[in-house]
């Protein structure tokens, strides 16, 4: 009985464990996603899956041509099977295409939905300044089109001329 009482399972422990992961996510054979992580662990909770990112997660997005699009990297995360929510924190940053930069400290990113939100205090940089958002911010995946809110910061604008005048 002892040596079926050793082989017990335990809850809180990841019912698997994979290291140095590069996964390639595509879209009718185009690359669409790659994840990299130096370790993911896979739990069971309440009979879902449930995969936990402890040392590092980076997700590079890529258009319809092949070139990177933005780049979400943060020190963990934890990412839902069923629902394809990922949740990550700690020093989460986003950098698109266009320059701008993204930082923050918790941040949810919905693959399928082509879409990431956060409710933390957020700051948003790009060659023509810093805005802060107190209240977070809503955005596609790509960075590219985003709503912040509670907005405070300076921002270089550029004079627009009329040439009709």
């Amino acid at each position: 009985m002892s040596e079926i009482n050793s082989f017990v399972f335990d809850s809180n422990a990841p019912i698997e464990i994979s290291t140095g992961v590069v996964m390639q996510l595509s879209d009718e054979g185009i690359k669409r996603y790659v994840l990299n992580t130096p370790r993911i662990e896979k739990f069971i909770v309440e009979e879902e899956e449930l995969y936990k990112f402890p040392i590092g997660f980076e997700l590079v997005s890529y258009d319809t041509t092949g070139n990177e699009v933005s780049r979400i990297a943060a020190k963990r995360g934890t990412m839902k099977q069923q629902l394809g929510e990922i949740v990550l924190r700690d020093s989460v940053r986003i950098t698109n295409s266009d320059g701008e930069s993204l930082a923050t400290e918790k941040l949810y990113v919905f693959v399928e939905q082509d879409s990431i939100f956060t409710d933390e205090p957020v700051t948003v940089s790009s060659l023509a300044g810093t805005l802060t958002g107190n209240f977070g911010l809503t955005s596609d995946l790509n960075f590219t089109e985003y709503r912040m809110n509670k907005v405070h910061g300076e921002l270089e604008t550029k004079e627009i001329y009329n040439e009709q005048e």
